[in-house]
């Protein structure tokens, strides 16, 4: 009984020094509990996790970078297929016109033709036939290509701002001006909206267009830059603003090619004689919009 005793003494103190060498970092196995984990397997589940994580976390990173590149990708391959498909279209018109299918008469076919009815027995310019006219011309405008785009967007806004007051009543809007005397006589001709302005702007954008067209074939060894921009300081430079200005400054700088572009409104026509004919007959129209816009005092506003 002594020796049992003994020996449960020594396994006790035993225990008790090993415990206060590792300095409670650990326990003596006797200590554990049967539902605990040992300390090497939690360290293994541990790592595992962490590891498990930065797995999923370079899982989503790699994600996330393969959707933007695929996305840039997408992007990219979008450009690329519109700058071919411009470029496609734009040979295929010189060629369509050029070889193919040479259009009856010139591009001004259709604006000389509407300008025989532009006018009423009363010699009065009447609404429809006046923005018949000026639509007709935007197809000459669509061969300048990026050169002309906000030229284009101007007038086919103003044409459209006309045609829908128009709409509203047609006998009572069946002359041109009829739409500027009824802002006047309420007060809102001078609205940036009004189709006082609308008219003011489209008439100016005309302007343009005739000074274009009549140094295109006043001045044969002009470039189109040159032509352009000489036309567009006689008409609309004073009344833009710097920003404005400088926009069609760069627009400029995509002028097509003078001959190319000649050769295009062309067709089977004497494109000379038509921008002649289409400058003599259009411009007293467009002096007759500025005379009356000045009766109101509404020729001299500018770019709001």
């Amino acid at each position: 009984m002594g020796s049992e005793l003994g020996r449960r003494i020594g396994k006790q103190g035993t225990s008790t020094r090993w415990m206060k060498t590792r300095e409670g970092r650990s326990k003596p196995r006797e200590s554990f509990s049967s539902t605990a984990v040992p300390l090497k397997t939690r360290s293994t589940t541990a790592g595992e996790g962490s590891s498990r994580s930065a797995t999923t976390a370079r899982a989503v990173g790699d994600g996330a970078s393969t959707a933007l590149l695929r996305e840039g990708a997408a992007v990219s391959v979008l450009f690329l297929t519109l700058r071919f498909v411009r470029s496609w279209r734009s040979a295929w018109t010189l060629r369509h016109f050029n070889k193919s299918t040479k259009m009856e008469g010139t591009v001004f076919a259709g604006a000389l033709e509407g300008m025989k009815v532009v006018k009423s027995e009363q010699g009065e310019i009447l609404s429809q036939p006046f923005l018949d006219v000026c639509k007709q011309i935007l197809p000459v405008i669509d061969k300048f290509g990026a050169a002309m785009t906000l030229v284009k967007s101007d007038i086919g806004g103003n044409i459209s701002r006309l045609e829908s007051k128009y709409s509203i009543n047609p006998s009572k809007f069946n002359h041109l001006y009829s739409l500027v005397q009824t802002e006047v006589e309420s007060n809102t001709a001078k609205s940036s909206s009004s189709c006082t302005n609308g008219l003011l702007w489209l008439t100016r954008a005309m302007d343009f267009l005739v000074a274009l067209f009549r140094n295109l074939i006043e001045h044969e060894d002009w470039s189109m830059s040159q032509a352009c921009t000489d036309s567009y300081n006689k008409t609309l430079k004073k009344w833009h603003g710097w920003l404005a200005s400088s926009s069609f400054t760069v627009a400029m700088k995509l002028a097509p090619d003078r001959k190319k572009f000649m050769d295009v409104i062309s067709g089977s026509g004497d494109i000379t004689a038509d921008i002649e004919s289409f400058c003599r007959n259009f411009s007293p129209l467009l002096e007759e919009n500025h005379k009356f816009l000045a009766r109101f005092g509404l020729d001299e506003m500018k770019a709001s």
